[in-house]
């Protein structure tokens, strides 16, 4: 998670790095105390909503998980993991439609992020959109400084995408 600005206050940093050992050791309500005191008393932060999000997406509440990542968008507009949790959220929870927008507005503060344009692509794919999907796989590419067709094999071989998500890039490509 980004922790872009320094805090003026030691305990609250101290408070953000616990919640974060809690969550990582899976001890969910105590890291939920910590990251609700970032997000009450650090409103200008986006640590304590995506921490919340974080969460919330663990336990499968994909709702929740989408506000608490978009809070964090609009807290810091360049904070990349809460677009690719935002991402994962849509993906998981079969919101791609949703994401789509706040993935879109994300890349034009970062054009450079191969990782938002990844997620992207598997969107795109995911809901059909093959006109955004094709554009999207070509701007990819040239991030990755590969051929699309050879971007849209990367994605082809993921085991773990859907056949009909890969075979929807695949087409994409040769367009």
């Amino acid at each position: 998670m980004t922790g872009s600005k320094a805090s003026p206050d030691p305990t609250l940093d101290g408070t953000l790095a616990e919640a974060r050992r809690l969550l990582e050791r899976g001890e969910l309500d105590g890291a939920t105390r910590g990251f609700a005191e970032m997000r009450e008393r650090r409103p200008e932060r986006p640590e304590g909503p995506l921490g919340l999000a974080t969460i919330a997406a663990r336990q499968e509440e994909w709702q929740a998980a989408f506000v608490l990542a978009t809070e964090a968008i609009e807290r810091e507009a360049t904070c990349l993991d809460a677009y690719l949790l935002l991402a994962e959220i849509a993906w998981f929870g079969g919101m791609p439609d949703m994401a789509i927008g706040w993935l879109e507005a994300g890349i034009q503060p970062m054009q450079g992020e191969p990782l938002l344009f990844e997620w992207l692509v598997r969107l795109y794919a995911m809901d059909g959109r093959l006109e955004e999907l094709k554009h999207c796989l070509g701007h990819y590419a040239g991030l990755r400084r590969m051929k699309v067709h050879d971007a849209a094999l990367v994605f082809a071989r993921d085991a773990n995408l859907p056949t009909d998500v890969r075979s929807r890039i695949v087409a994409a490509s040769r367009s």
